[in-house]
């Protein structure tokens, strides 16, 4: 018997075959459980704790880095404005008609005001993230509800605009409003999207 694969790894691996994408680059590949399974014919993984080609930071590695790619997905550290900039720099190197995807956007709500864990979790910031670059960029942005979210990003303009003031945005504003900073769908729903040859994803 298979093992289940994961939604995020067959989104990925959705997108690539539908697009065509060539090119793909992992911010925080870990143990490569995702990273090894990708279909891409150029694949780039990046962490600072695990032995791939760039063994270094995110920050590090967009300092450096001159190529471009067709999909990228972002797991890397998740505290402070690290997730912001690493959607920012990911957009930058971007290929025409690629794809952004990052994990991590719609926790459940007791996640939030869970003071027990080791790391407070109001320090990691995904969520912030990917509701400010819907806001302050109009980036073509849906996100896939499970596997605690599935942002896909593209760099094109949604049309879709959000009277939001991002200075005012609070975890309690984001639980509020979370389904349309986010434009959250069902995974159901992204894969008949993404099926169709003219659909947005």
């Amino acid at each position: 018997m298979k093992n289940k694969q994961s939604i995020k790894l067959q989104l990925i691996n959705k997108l690539i075959k539908k697009h065509k994408y060539r090119s793909y680059l992992e911010i925080g590949v870990r143990k490569g459980k995702t990273f090894y399974q990708v279909k891409a014919r150029r694949k780039v993984g990046v962490d600072p704790a695990y032995k791939c080609k760039f063994q270094m930071t995110s920050d590090k590695f967009f300092k450096q880095n001159k190529d471009t790619f067709d999909i990228i997905f972002i797991e890397g550290n998740r505290q402070g404005d690290i997730p912001y900039r690493d959607i920012q720099s990911s957009l930058k190197i971007l290929n025409k008609d690629g794809a952004i995807i990052v994990r991590g956007a719609n926790q459940p709500k007791n996640w939030f005001y869970n003071k027990k864990l080791k790391i407070p979790r109001w320090k990691e910031t995904v969520w912030m993230a990917a509701s400010k670059i819907r806001l302050e960029s109009n980036c073509l942005i849906a996100t896939i509800k499970e596997e605690n979210g599935l942002s896909i990003i593209k760099n094109e303009k949604s049309g879709d605009y959000i009277c939001f003031p991002v200075e005012r945005m609070t975890k309690e504003r984001f639980l509020a409003h979370r389904k349309e900073l986010l434009n959250l769908i069902s995974w159901k729903d992204a894969c008949r999207e993404i099926s169709r040859p003219d659909g947005s994803l």
